[in-house]
């Protein structure tokens, strides 16, 4: 029995690929995604460092357990304009997991699309938070300074 020859892996991964597009399967990509809302001079692993150093700390923290999204949105929406205004570099939004919730989790990705979308003039960039700070269930909020909106 002789080993592939060059080029048959190559051949292999073309096949596979086009067996997964006739599927309609979802392709993950290899490379590193794109950082969330990064401004140009920081990373968002720039800021996560700097936060576990303590060079950037939490002001404060909203816990959004137990609500409707629609209710959460808005103490959302509150809560970030006044952080803003207020000056905060980094703020918390614990959104729980969802693992109690019927339709599964809700909170984390409406909390993300917020940011993403109405947020995006006082959010510089948001990630999920460090284990100690909850992890998968909250999300850290870093906020844009007064000069950059």
């Amino acid at each position: 029995m002789t080993g592939p020859k060059p080029g048959d892996e190559e051949n292999n991964r073309e096949l596979f690929l086009k067996a997964m597009g006739a599927l309609n399967a979802t392709t993950f990509r290899a490379e590193a995604p794109e950082p969330v809302d990064a401004g140009p001079s920081r990373s968002p692993s720039s800021r996560m460092r700097q936060l576990k150093r303590g060079t950037i700390h939490i002001g404060e923290e909203l816990d959004l357990h137990g609500f409707l999204k629609d209710e959460a949105l808005k103490r959302l929406e509150h809560f970030i304009m006044s952080a803003s205004v207020r000056g905060l570099q980094a703020v918390l939004v614990i959104t729980g997991k969802g693992i109690n919730s019927p339709e599964g989790p809700v909170l984390p990705g409406a909390v993300a699309a917020w940011f993403r979308e109405q947020g995006k003039g006082m959010v510089a960039e948001f990630l999920p938070a460090p284990r100690d700070k909850g992890g998968s269930g909250a999300i850290v909020a870093f906020l844009r300074k007064r000069e950059e909106r």
